[in-house]
């Protein structure tokens, strides 16, 4: 079980409500300072004219020397407390010059005042990285860089400061002393010619000839994607290319009537024009026309068979006259089951027609209207004779 819960139990609920009344309750000591001392409108007037907001300055000069004096140290306190941060915080020597920061044979520990002593005792912002402390004994620190010169002079560390170098606060290179590292320029960053004259360096007749010549062959090759077909004359520029257009559309003539004939229908071939010349009088082909002829005997015969075919039609239609006729007498009457659907009930087995537990029975579908009664007639004619 968890320890705290006994602590949280202490005090009841009871008790919180006591103590919160009690806290609301409480007199502020201000209700017992007495009366306040109050201020005219002419002391309030001459506070405000201390102070010139225009010019920021008090109008008492002694005011504003105190003013200035007091700003000073405030800001030099500030300046040294953020110094004293900065030296515990980062390195000791200047990252650009290397130059120590600290006199020498003093720590960066020694130099943070009292009020900020809690300060040096708090865990370094790297855990990785331990601070390190830098006395006067120190073995000389190694350089952290790859370059063999300076990144912000581009010159050697030995001859980049000399004093540094001779009082053994930069360590100096180690023998032999390693050549600097060629430089990879790409080849489209370096001129092979003069800007001012625009001539090569080597070799300058012989590059302006190999110019020349292509400049040409790209002026040629431009007019040909270009200027490829002349107008007025109706050829192509270019002899090969006329002679292909040429080869082509001879093909296309020649084969433009056997493409035509191709795409004729079928029944075209079975016509008398195509195989009989009716100028010259000359038949192509003998049994195509014999069965023309025969097909066209053929019609004819049919003609002759009209008489037939118009009496073989005529009795089916009479028959089936006949026979809608006989359907027509046979019909049942709609009125047939009228009798027994009015009376409600079956007279053999007296079973009920309508109800909960009545017999469905088949209707007529078909619309009529109800015959009058002979009673109604004879009611109609006497009307009407009557008018």
């Amino acid at each position: 079980m968890d320890e705290t819960l006994p602590h949280l139990c202490e005090t009841s609920w009871g008790e919180e409500l006591r103590q919160y009344d009690e806290k609301r309750l409480a007199c502020s000591d201000e209700f017992f300072q007495g009366r306040q001392e109050k201020f005219s409108h002419a002391h309030i007037k001459a506070r405000e004219q201390v102070f010139n907001p225009l010019l920021q300055l008090y109008r008492d000069p002694n005011q504003e020397e105190e003013s200035r004096m007091s700003e000073m140290a405030r800001t030099l306190q500030s300046l040294n407390a953020a110094r004293d941060k900065q030296l515990m915080e980062e390195t000791t020597y200047n990252v650009v010059t290397n130059e120590e920061r600290l006199p020498p044979g003093k720590d960066h520990l020694s130099t943070i005042p009292k009020d900020m002593a809690g300060l040096a005792g708090r865990k370094s912002r790297r855990p990785d990285k331990p601070r390190m402390t830098r006395g006067a004994d120190a073995p000389p620190r190694f350089l952290n860089t790859f370059a063999d010169f300076n990144i912000v002079t581009n010159r050697p560390h030995d001859e980049h400061n000399t004093s540094l170098a001779m009082t053994g606060c930069r360590p100096r290179p180690s023998d032999p002393i390693k050549e600097p590292r060629a430089k990879l320029i790409p080849p489209f960053n370096i001129r092979d010619f003069n800007i001012v004259n625009n001539k090569y360096y080597a070799h300058n007749e012989e590059k302006e000839r190999m110019e020349k010549t292509i400049s040409l062959l790209e002026a040629t090759k431009k007019f040909r994607k270009t200027n490829r077909f002349d107008p007025l004359l109706g050829v192509f520029n270019e002899r090969d290319e006329e002679r292909r257009a040429r080869r082509i559309e001879m093909e296309v003539t020649c084969s433009a009537p056997l493409r035509q004939a191709e795409g004729r229908p079928d029944f075209m071939l079975f016509r008398e024009s195509e195989h009989y010349d009716m100028i010259g009088h000359r038949a192509f082909n003998l049994d195509l026309l014999a069965d023309v002829d025969e097909a066209l005997r053929a019609r004819k015969a049919r003609f002759s068979m009209r008489h037939n075919v118009d009496a073989s039609r005529s009795a089916t239609e009479g028959e089936r006259t006949a026979k809608i006729e006989a359907r027509q007498i046979h019909r049942a009457s709609p009125e047939r089951f009228k009798a027994q659907l009015d009376r409600g009930h079956d007279i053999l087995t007296n079973e009920p027609y309508l109800g909960r537990y009545g017999r469905c029975i088949a209707k007529p579908r078909v619309y009529y209207n109800t015959r009058p009664t002979a009673w109604q007639r004879l009611a109609k004619t006497s009307l009407a004779s009557a008018c």
